[in-house]
């Protein structure tokens, strides 16, 4: 063991389990050595699995079977967030940051699928709803099976949709 064991080191990802009730890691640190079955802890609301070749910081607790992983993350991360902003990321560009001055989902070349019952949306413009039921905006429906009366062949313009 070296002199200081007790302390944090650097570590680089090698291998990743995520399957059983604690992630484990395999990492390479302190003069090359390496460490096996390493628990990583997270915290509560938040679970990702880091790229191989992550780095973070490992506590090490005397023996090389006795160390404990915290963080790790990649080059990609969001940058210059302001005091008090927090963002999601994935190693492929996918981002959702909440920052003072709002809420940002961008998605990197893949689509952004949201499952529910119903979808309600809520601003300025009134309220959007998607359900089984139809869309409405502001409660008049606007989907597939809207009506309008006032129609008339032609040119003209129709009355707007009916409730």
């Amino acid at each position: 063991m070296y002199p200081g064991a007790n302390l944090f080191t650097r570590a680089r990802l090698m291998e990743f389990d995520d399957a059983g009730e604690y992630q484990t890691a395999k990492f390479r640190g302190f003069a090359g050595e390496t460490f096996t079955k390493v628990h990583r802890m997270q915290t509560h609301g938040l679970s990702s699995h880091p790229p191989t070749d992550a780095v973070g910081l490992m506590l090490r607790l005397g023996e090389s079977d006795r160390a404990l992983a915290l963080g790790f993350e990649t080059s990609g991360r969001p940058r210059s967030l302001p005091a008090g902003g927090a963002a999601l990321y994935d190693q492929h560009g996918n981002v959702l940051k909440m920052v003072n001055t709002g809420v940002t989902l961008e998605a990197a070349d893949v689509p952004v699928v949201i499952k529910a019952k119903t979808l309600r949306f809520e601003g300025d413009y009134g309220v959007i709803e998607a359900s089984a039921a139809g869309i409405f905006h502001n409660g008049k429906n606007i989907g597939a099976t809207h009506a309008h009366g006032g129609v008339t062949r032609g040119a003209e313009d129709t009355d707007p949709p009916n409730a």
